[in-house]
């Protein structure tokens, strides 16, 4: 809603891109690139985001020409998202009634967790937008699974790849609400790829060095991907990786790392299986994940 009242704008934008800051606002996130997808009443009129052929179109018509017109936009909405689709339908069932949902960038944000309406004594539930995250100084937001449909093994890149283009940091969260092979192998294949593109590892072996040493290096990688305490499964499996590879020649502190490793995952599991896929169990690498050797040697 315009601040005078009398107009309203709508901008598109895939569910990724959108979270919620501290005041409750809505705020834009530039995860995922498409093309600019916005419209005006006071400017526009009855013509759709520009689109002169969009007059006296239905609404499914004009949701079919979108997908013509904006196919970027289609692209990064891709995937399957059951908690919005649900208050999506409620919203639409309200709306039905000439309840409209009303939100103002110029004033406020949501109102205990609500939207408000056209109608002054009907709320709506606020959509499950992520909301911000902190931890000490740092900001930021759990990413959603990513779609799955192309490469696992570069599922998370976009999402690792837009951390230098924004303040606030949007990470994997780890999928401990599913056991499907290829997300948890997205998932950690998306820390390896984090410890080279963000972090600037080129080997296993400087990575176990660098956690030997409790280096601040690793400060905020810890805080994406342990937790749940779950990176002492990656930190196993490197340090396999380092022990039972002839090219290493490990020192006395990184032999003593890597075997302390193994054993505190071994023990720890060893009455009761991780529920989970992982890198360390099921084999000399169960995920197939990709080296660090390799990841610096393919750029």
């Amino acid at each position: 809603m315009s601040p005078s009242g009398m107009d309203w704008r709508i901008s598109l934008h895939p569910f990724q891109n959108l979270y919620f800051d501290e005041d409750g606002f809505v705020r834009k996130y530039n995860m995922f690139r498409h093309e600019r997808v916005s419209h005006s009443s006071a400017n526009g009129g009855n013509c759709y985001f520009g689109l002169q052929d969009a007059k006296g179109l239905t609404v499914k018509e004009l949701a079919e020409r979108l997908k013509v017109r904006f196919p970027d936009l289609m692209a990064a909405s891709a995937g399957t998202n059951y908690p919005f689709v649900g208050w999506f339908t409620h919203m639409l069932g309200v709306a039905e009634i000439g309840a409209l949902p009303v939100f103002s960038h110029e004033f406020g944000g949501m109102s205990g967790g609500m939207v408000f309406t056209s109608v002054p004594e009907l709320l709506l539930p606020a959509p499950p937008y992520p909301v911000i995250m902190t931890s000490g100084n740092l900001r930021f937001l759990w990413a959603e699974k990513p779609c799955l449909n192309n490469d696992w093994h570069k599922a998370y890149q976009p999402v690792i790849d837009a951390l230098k283009d924004n303040k606030v940091q949007r990470v994997p969260k780890y999928p401990s609400y599913t056991t499907d092979l290829l997300v948890h192998a997205a998932y950690w294949e998306g820390a390896v790829y984090y410890l080279h593109a963000i972090l600037g590892f080129i080997s296993e072996i400087e990575y176990i060095e660098t956690r030997a040493r409790r280096a601040d290096r690793l400060s905020f990688f810890l805080v994406i991907f342990d937790s749940e305490g779950q990176l002492d499964l990656l930190d196993a499996y490197f340090s396999r990786v380092l022990m039972t590879d002839t090219s290493y020649r490990l020192n006395y502190k990184i032999q003593k790392f890597c075997q302390q490793a193994i054993d505190n995952i071994e023990t720890a599991y060893r009455q009761k299986p991780c529920r989970f896929p992982n890198p360390y169990f099921g084999g000399s690498n169960p995920l197939h994940l990709t080296r660090l050797e390799y990841l610096a040697a393919s750029r």
